[in-house]
């Protein structure tokens, strides 16, 4: 997954640099995940792309994303933000189909990669302690089990 996160920040390198983006990394090293390669790409140039336009009014302009085992050892992604974050109200919508906080928006994105995180047997989560204070994005896949015998 680390190669498939820097190939996007690679392809949003333009965006990023035109809004004075930080990118942080903070990778584990762990065991691969069999998971669809393009369909995963796409969901974290989304994912990103999201992450800038939601800090284009900030002062602070940090994207952090961690590659790590959560506490049950599942291979997880978390790209947070330091922008405009999400209201309560809002954060119960974010990830329906057609939904969008935008005023150019289609409300297509966050649903295709819920989606696509899903066929590849993986959880999508959202997060946001209310306008103003960022989200985070985090993808779980479960953890592989090695058969013995």
């Amino acid at each position: 997954m680390v190669k498939l996160l820097d190939e996007a920040i690679v392809i949003q390198e333009t965006l990023l640099t035109q809004h004075k983006v930080k990118v942080i990394r903070q990778f584990s090293s762990m065991a691969s995940v069999p998971v669809h390669r393009v369909q995963l790409s796409h969901v974290f140039i989304n994912l990103i792309k999201n992450a800038v336009e939601a800090m284009a009014k900030s002062e602070l302009r940090e994207l952090t994303l961690v590659l790590c085992l959560d506490e049950k050892g599942q291979p997880t992604v978390r790209l947070s933000d330091t922008g405009m974050g999400i209201s309560a109200e809002n954060m119960k919508h974010m990830l329906t189909h057609g939904f969008t906080t935008k005023t150019d928006g289609h409300g297509f994105g966050l649903a295709f990669c819920l989606k696509a995180v899903d066929e590849m047997g993986g959880y999508l989560a959202l997060s946001s302690e209310g306008e103003g204070k960022g989200a985070t994005f985090s993808i779980t896949f479960p953890a592989l089990s090695v058969a013995e015998g």
